[in-house]
């Protein structure tokens, strides 16, 4: 028994009851103030590790953007008046005095036992502080054509979160995203074809292990074949095994070939072809059946956020979180800060006392999760950082951000005679507010400090991320003072984008010219009828000032237009 082995068998060996439990459980700290129940995750649960949302002061419902309907009954918590308030920002510094002060608290705990602070960042990144460089989303990446972006993209990445002591990442995302109507994975897969998907994680978590980032390839066994939800829903892929083997885990597959995957994420899904009867997060079929026995994967297997509605809309929450164990994760992701953590915490420690974890099961995760807090180094508490100004003032990695976003940039289609715009030339400005952000680099109307440079007689309209009525009515009085129309249609996860409108607008003034500049190359954001329009793959700051050089003819796009 090597060194590391004989640490971490000591660790288990003394751990109690309680220290076991909590250390299967990744708890949920959002924003940027440590309120009481924190501390209490991590002296009185003697929670494994944190999962971070910096921009978010609370952690809320899961509510359905089509349908309005909430899934699990998360309260949020009880220290903060509502929702609608945003944390503090704070630097990179500032916030890495917080997670120092975990640090240590953890440290005191008995048998020290280091937290990992995990985080998710797939290009546009909710960690990324002022100063810091964001990216292209995976399919962004996959638009340069060239995986050294992806490697040089994760370096970067790894070394701002490792800056400020964050350590695990949920990504890279290995889904294979072969229906174009998925609303969930679209631009966070690299690819739709699953030997791209596989080329560019391998590049990406290539990067995160050189910069001792650990990563985590989700969602397990593939989500890009549905045209669900599963934050709103319980999807079900109903696809044959064979192409569940050659498409959604050939990923997975070269990945764990190549030694790369230290974690997996399971989805909140049904495969027949595996297990009919329970979604993959608490099936044995799945995680010990598949992932373990058939795939030889012997990394960490963590949940997702397990008040998503592929979980609460069939089990009773704690009781889904000791399940998931009990089928074989070693760690569960408990987001919400309210009553469920001490339900989940207690619902784990009766399965542990009732056998259905297993004594020795329980310290094979446990081995797991603490051999991969060894190999990340957190069991040494003086270990180096890089301090975060130091990568705030990289040259090399603001002219790789720019670069990149440019490689990224895409001209899906383009008019005869609508770009480049000339710098005289009136025209109107229709933009979302594309972040709640809102410091120097990052804020609404970003696309139109950037377009101002260029053209002084611009007109500009902002409107919500997901325009309402009144939004509409405002900028349909306002086209027809104008010949060209610029406008942004975004979407994300939560939201609904504005195609249907756009297509009316355009239909409605055939004698305009509308450019529409999008995130995603996906139908349910481009107006069928649209005759010109711009791809970004992201709506971070630089993404959206390349995308303002490509209106005024500043550069040529350097993306490649995919399948």
């Amino acid at each position: 028994m090597n060194t590391k082995n004989i640490f971490i068998k000591d660790k288990i060996d003394a751990m109690s009851l309680e220290q076991k439990a909590g250390a299967l459980m990744t708890l949920g700290f959002n924003g940027t103030i440590i309120t009481p129940n924190i501390y209490e995750y991590v002296t009185r649960y003697q929670c494994g590790g944190l999962r971070l949302t910096p921009p978010e002061r609370t952690f809320g419902n899961y509510v359905d953007p089509n349908t309005g309907k909430t899934t699990a009954a998360v309260k949020g918590d009880e220290y903060y008046y509502k929702q609608g308030v945003n944390p503090p920002e704070f630097t990179a510094e500032e916030y890495k005095a917080v997670l120092d002060e975990l640090a240590g608290l953890a440290r005191r705990r008995p048998l020290s036992l280091p937290l990992h602070f995990s985080f998710d960042n797939e290009g546009e990144g909710n960690c990324s502080f002022s100063g810091f460089s964001m990216f292209p989303q995976p399919m962004g990446l996959r638009a340069t054509g060239d995986p050294r972006y992806a490697y040089e993209v994760a370096k970067v990445i790894g070394r701002q979160a490792r800056s400020v002591g964050m350590n695990v990442i949920h990504s890279p995302v290995l889904d294979v995203n072969s229906d174009p109507r998925n609303p969930e994975i679209n631009i966070r897969a690299y690819s739709d074809k699953a030997e791209e998907v596989a080329e560019y994680a391998a590049a990406t978590c290539r990067g995160f292990r050189e910069v001792k980032l650990s990563a985590t390839g989700k969602h397990f066994p593939g989500r890009g074949h549905s045209a669900e939800d599963a934050h709103y829903s319980v999807p079900v892929i109903d696809v044959d095994m064979d192409t569940l083997w050659n498409r959604e885990l050939l990923p997975y597959r070269h990945l764990i070939d190549l030694g790369l995957l230290p974690s997996i994420m399971l989805a909140h899904t049904i495969y027949p072809a595996i297990d009919p009867d329970a979604i993959a997060t608490v099936s044995r079929k799945v995680i010990t059946g598949l992932i373990r026995d058939r795939m030889g994967f012997e990394g960490v297997v963590t949940t997702d956020s397990m008040t998503m509605a592929g979980v609460a809309n069939q089990y009773d929450v704690p009781e889904a979180c000791a399940m998931s164990l009990a089928a074989g994760a070693d760690l569960v992701l408990m987001k919400a800060q309210d009553q469920l953590v001490g339900q989940t915490f207690n619902a784990i420690k009766a399965f542990i006392e009732n056998g259905r974890i297993p004594a020795a099961e329980l310290d094979r995760k446990l081995a797991r999760i603490l051999g991969m807090k060894y190999d990340l180094g957190l069991f040494d508490a003086d270990a180096p950082q890089e301090p975060p100004a130091a990568l705030v003032a990289d040259v090399a990695i603001k002219e790789l951000e720019s670069e990149v976003a440019r490689k990224a940039c895409v001209i899906l289609k383009s008019e005869p005679g609508a770009l480049p715009l000339r710098k005289d030339q009136r025209f109107l400005l229709v933009e979302q507010i594309a972040t709640e952000r809102n410091n120097s680099r990052q804020h609404p109307a970003m696309m139109f400090k950037e377009a101002i440079r260029h053209n002084s007689a611009l007109a500009f309209c902002e409107i919500a991320f997901s325009p309402d009525e009144e939004d509409k009515n405002r900028v349909r009085d306002r086209i027809p003072g104008f010949d060209t129309v610029v406008a942004t249609n975004f979407q994300d996860r939560a939201s609904v984008a504005a195609t249907d409108f756009w297509s009316e607008m355009i239909a409605n003034h055939p004698d305009k010219t509308f450019i529409v500049v999008t995130n995603k190359p996906f139908r349910f954001t481009m107006p069928d009828n649209a005759k010109t329009l711009i791809c970004t793959y992201s709506k971070a700051p630089e993404s959206l000032k390349t995308a303002v050089q490509l209106l005024f003819g500043k550069l040529n796009p350097g993306g490649e237009q995919l399948s």
